[in-house]
Order: C-alpha cells, then structure tokens, then sequence
C-alpha cells in the first residue's frame, strides 16, 4: 500500500503531466473564467473533437477539473486544488534553490582566495566583482588561485553542459555516507542560517552540492537536479515552454549568474543556467 508521500508525490507527477500540455492550458486558463461546456472550450481549439475529449479525461483524471449535469448539457468547472498543491510544493522548493545557490556563492567568495580563512560570509554588496571569475575557479580546478591571476577566457561557458549538480535528501548524513565512499568525494558543511549547505569535493575541486529537504516538503522526491548552461536564458526558457516544457521557478538572478526551474512534457525537472557577463 503507498504512503502517503508516494501517493503525495504521485499525484503531483499526475498535476505536472496534466499541466504540460499547452492545449491543457488554454483549457484552464479559460475555466478559471467560469465554468463552460466541452463544447465551449472546444470552439477555440484549432483541433479535433476527439483530441479536445482526451485533453479533457487527462484533466479530470488529475483533478483539475469537475464536470456536472446542467439540464441536458455536461458543464465543467475547474477544481484549483490540485494546483495549490503543486504551488505549495514548488514554494517549498523556491526555498532551497535561492538559499542553496547563495550559499555556493559565500563559499566562492570566502574560498576564492589564498589568504581566505572560515568565518561569517561577507557582505553580499560585492559579489557581483568576483562572480564570473568565482564560477571560473570552480570549473578550472584552481580553487587556490586569487582572481587576478585568472584569464576570463579559460571559463568554460559552452552551452548545454552541465554546470552544476545538486542532491536533495532527507538524511544527509547517510547520502555523505553513500558518495564519500562511492566516488572518494569529501564534503564541506556551510552554514546557510539554519540549515546546511554541503560541498562534495574531490582533489579539492568542488563537483556537486548537498543539502536536507525540510519536514514540510515531505512530498518532494529526492533526487539530484541538474544545472545546464545556457547561452540565451530568455530563449532557452521560452524555447523549452514552446517544446511543452512547465516552468517551476522563474529566472532568478543571482551574483553568479541567471537560472529557471522547468519540467520536460514528462514532468523531469532540470535547471537552466546562464553565467553573469
């Protein structure tokens, strides 16, 4: 029998999947209007009657929509739980993507240089000076090199790499366990104001983040997400929402660069990554 977070997070691959689909869109942007019969809904779809019923029977079976006799006629209504949900669990996400990134940022910055000691961040004014040059330590294997003596034209910004990658668990003590032994990385906790922020290294180059989802985001999956490079994050983002891509988290800027959170038709999500200029 499932539990509760499998039947969590199944129902919200079923939300995603459902969401995907442009036509499934048009469909609930107009609901959220007021209710409509198929027919209606089906008038300003450039596509065939049968093709509108199976959008139709994917949203009733995940849950967004209701449908009802009215007299003669079937009327459906949307039904905006489901997408509270989902909301819900991508605000919790929106959480660690911000902080997790910041706190890769305060790393580069007290790390970056020969002279850098632990202690409390420094202030956050000044990022934007080191943050190519930050990005360019962390992919050339030369974590010990002072700014200055990095060339802007060794960082590789080819687009469609993978940037960065990053796991997401519930016990990071046993995932530390699992990789350090794995792969033969080490990890370095960083403070992120309440919770932590680790860094998996190997020959002191960092490879990969780590950090523990919170009780409240029970229904996330654990997984590790992905940060590929991008040249155009505008074009890539409005590219990947045109190929039937959801959009999880807006671009965001930060001192390193820009990001946006998507999931591909199939609900896999992945970040896009564009470096600061």
């Amino acid at each position: 029998m499932p539990t509760t977070t499998e039947r969590r997070s199944r129902d919200l691959s079923t939300t995603f999947a459902a969401l995907s689909d442009p036509t499934r869109r048009v469909i609930l942007e107009r609901l959220s209007r007021g209710e409509a019969t198929p027919g209606e809904l089906a008038r300003p779809l450039r596509i065939s009657w049968p093709a509108v019923t199976k959008h139709l029977r994917v949203l009733e079976r995940a849950g967004l929509l209701q449908r009802r006799r009215k007299g003669r006629n079937h009327v459906l209504t949307l039904e905006p739980a489901p997408m509270r949900d989902a909301d819900s669990w991508i605000a919790a996400y929106r959480r660690f993507w911000e902080g997790s990134l910041d706190a890769l940022a305060d790393y580069l910055e007290r790390g970056i240089s020969k002279d850098a000691r632990p202690g409390p961040p420094k202030a956050k004014t000044d990022r934007s000076k080191y943050a190519a040059n930050s990005r360019q330590d962390l992919f050339n294997n030369k974590p010990d090199t002072p700014m200055s003596e990095q060339s802007s034209n060794e960082m590789d910004t080819t687009p469609g790499i993978v940037s960065w990658n990053e796991l997401m668990t519930r016990d990071a003590p046993t995932s530390a366990k699992f990789y350090t032994a794995l792969f033969g990385w080490t990890r370095e906790e960083m403070d992120m104001g309440g919770s932590t922020y680790s860094m998996f290294k190997i020959g002191g180059r960092p490879v990969g983040g780590m950090f523990a989802l919170p009780p409240e985001a029970e229904s996330m999956p654990v997984m590790w997400m992905a940060y590929v490079t991008v040249e155009n994050l505008e074009s890539s983002v409005a590219q990947a929402v045109e190929l039937g891509a959801q959009i999880h988290k807006e671009i965001t800027t930060i001192p390193m660069g820009r990001f946006a959170i998507i999931a591909d038709p199939q609900g896999a999500v992945i970040g896009l990554w564009q470096f600061a200029k």
